[in-house]
């Protein structure tokens, strides 16, 4: 068996790289009310981490004819606040409960990545979130050849490659050509700004229950779904709901396998509420009473069911919410499993 070796030059180093750094800057106030029935935290904070590793390409032609190494250069500020509040009750002798909501807003700006100082607005990352995404606007799906034919040449080749059921993309400089001058700034970031949760317990004579709620909200997720993907086979749902003749208003554009990929540009026709709400876990008990524990001989024994991740409130039909969010590649998540346990304990 031969084996071919060699060595592969990966352009200038940089002997000079060393670790990012952050300066953080908090205020808090931690609060106990009525017994500590009441109590909580809440708490404003600021970042900024410098000295980010990047590549400074964009603003080098690439007439350069290298490419440059990562450098200590970029400088990202991220701030917002949290608040966690706690509150134990009872009702009656028997019933006692403990609620626990928690929320945490946060923002980021880039305050430098390399870029042209003559870069247009449209495209520039400076002063935006961290992981704006950047593309075409959808305008929907084509419904006919006539459409096709009259609207702005999208394709390079006169929209000879389209068909209906491709997506139409708007002429955002009116030049009568969709091309990298009508790419621009779509939607959110596709980091969550606000993340939340709310933690229940409640236990009534032997009985017991306890369940955590979790979600996300305030940013786009890019939900690209394409069939047949790596010659795979396809997600039924998007299938189904392809356009097709007896389909016009389908969810989603005609399926294909190996032609022009008009369709996955990166374009606000991909793009949702990356809002959810998970039931992440869950917990019901019951322990058996003291009579019957001293006639038994043992101190106590709780039989329980639980589950995770349980529930999903989305307007993602076809993937984990969670999954990364990607403009491609995002059909191979694996997404987290839903699982039910019985048992019991029993402490002699």
């Amino acid at each position: 068996m031969l084996i071919d070796q060699g060595i592969q030059d990966t352009g200038i180093p940089n002997p000079n790289i060393t670790w990012e750094t952050a300066t953080a800057k908090n205020l808090g106030l931690d609060f106990n009310l009525w017994k500590g029935r009441l109590s909580g935290e809440f708490d404003i904070f600021s970042k900024r981490t410098e000295d980010i590793l990047i590549a400074r390409n964009a603003s080098i032609p690439e007439s350069f004819g290298a490419s440059l190494p990562k450098e200590n250069l970029g400088i990202v500020d991220n701030k917002g606040f949290e608040l966690a509040l706690r509150y134990k009750g009872t009702i009656g002798e028997n019933f006692r409960f403990e609620v626990s909501p928690n929320m945490t807003k946060a923002t980021s700006e880039v305050i430098f990545i390399d870029e042209p100082t003559d870069v247009e607005d449209r495209i520039r990352k400076t002063g935006r979130p961290f992981d704006q995404l950047y593309g075409y606007t959808s305008a929907g799906l084509f419904k006919s050849q006539e459409e096709i034919n009259a609207l702005p040449d999208q394709d390079g080749q006169g929209n000879a490659s389209l068909k209906t059921g491709d997506i139409k993309y708007e002429d955002i400089n009116n030049d009568n050509v969709i091309d990298g001058f009508d790419v621009q700034q779509i939607g959110k970031s596709v980091i969550p700004e606000i993340v939340y949760g709310l933690n229940l317990s409640m236990a009534y004579k032997g009985f017991d229950l306890n369940a955590s709620f979790q979600g996300a909200t305030d940013f786009n997720s890019y939900a690209y779904i394409g069939a047949f993907s790596l010659g795979s086979n396809a997600i039924r749902g998007r299938v189904l709901d392809s356009y097709r003749e007896g389909n016009e208003n389908a969810a989603f554009p005609r399926t294909y396998f190996n032609t022009p990929p008009n369709n996955e540009r990166t374009s606000t026709f991909w793009m949702i509420d990356g809002s959810y709400l998970k039931l992440r876990n869950v917990e019901v008990g019951y322990n058996l009473p003291d009579d019957v524990m001293d006639k038994l001989g043992i101190e106590s024994i709780r039989f329980f069911v639980s589950g995770n991740n349980l529930l999903t409130f989305s307007k993602y039909d076809f993937y984990d919410p969670e999954r990364p969010s990607e403009e491609s590649g995002n059909s191979l998540y694996y997404p987290q499993l839903r699982r039910v346990n019985l048992g019991f304990s029993v402490n002699f």
